[in-house]
């Protein structure tokens, strides 16, 4: 799965930001009718972007499931 965001810039309101690219990546795997891997990427390019606050850098996701 990708994600891409992405915002216009306006300097006619208060919550407009400058503009920016923010991709995300995802891969699930399924190593057995049991188990189950994710691993992600948020902010590929680490992008830095504000709104009220700065969000955050490059972000690595690694996560298991186990289903009874």
């Amino acid at each position: 799965m990708i994600t891409l965001i992405s915002s216009p810039t306006s300097s006619a309101a208060f919550e407009t930001t400058i503009s920016y690219f923010v991709a995300n990546l995802k891969v699930h795997y399924n190593a057995t009718q049991n188990l189950a891997f994710d691993f992600g990427i948020d902010n590929v390019f680490n992008e830095q972007y504000f709104l009220f606050h700065p969000f955050p850098g490059r972000t690595y996701v690694l996560a298991g499931k186990y289903t009874f």
